[in-house]
C-alpha cells in the first residue's frame, strides 16, 4: 500500500486501485491500463509471384485433355495448339508440349522481319509485343535476331 499526504484527505494507492476518502465519503477509481495498438509496420512480401514470361514444357500423362491443360496454364487452347503445331484436340502420353505465358503465338525470326510484320502478321498492336518481358531484341530500336522466338501476345493464326 502505498499513501499519499494531504491534510484534506486520505489517499492510497493499493494494486492499482487509487482509493480516495474525502469526509466521509469512500471514491473508488480504478484505473485500468488503457492499451493503445501498436501499429505493425507494413512489410512487403517477398512471396509475390512474378508473372511467367520465358515458354515452359509440360509432358502429357495418360488421361490429359488439352482443355484440362490450357485450364491449369490459363492460356486458351488454340494458343497451346499453335504453339505445339496441334491440328486437333487428341493429346498423347509422353508428348511434351510447349506453354506459353500468355495467350498469343511465337514467332521465329528471319532475316527482314520487323516488329511491324510480325504485328501485322498476327493482328496484333506492335507495342505489345515490344512490352511483353520476355521478348529480347538486338538493340534499342528492337531490331531482331535471325532465329530469335518471339513472344507475340494475344497473336491469333
Amino acid at each position: 500500500m502505498q499513501k499519499f499526504g494531504s491534510d484534506k484527505s486520505n489517499i492510497a494507492l493499493i494494486g492499482g486501485v487509487l482509493l480516495v476518502v474525502l469526509a466521509s465519503f469512500l471514491l473508488i477509481n480504478k484505473s485500468e491500463p488503457t492499451l493503445t495498438p501498436t501499429p505493425s509496420p507494413i512489410q512487403e512480401s517477398t512471396n509475390i509471384p512474378q508473372p511467367q514470361v520465358g515458354i515452359r514444357t509440360y509432358t502429357v500423362v495418360k488421361g490429359d485433355t488439352l482443355k484440362e491443360v490450357a485450364e491449369v496454364y490459363g492460356i486458351s487452347l488454340d494458343t497451346i495448339k499453335w504453339a505445339n503445331n496441334l491440328t486437333s484436340e487428341k493429346l498423347t502420353p509422353g508428348l511434351t508440349l510447349q506453354i506459353l505465358p500468355v495467350d498469343g503465338v511465337t514467332h521465329t525470326a528471319v532475316e527482314g522481319n520487323t516488329i511491324e510484320s510480325i504485328a501485322k502478321k498476327y493482328n496484333v498492336d506492335p507495342q505489345k509485343i515490344v512490352d511483353f518481358p520476355g521478348n529480347s531484341f538486338a538493340d534499342s530500336q528492337y531490331s531482331l535476331t535471325p532465329g530469335s522466338v518471339i513472344i507475340v501476345p494475344d497473336g491469333t493464326k
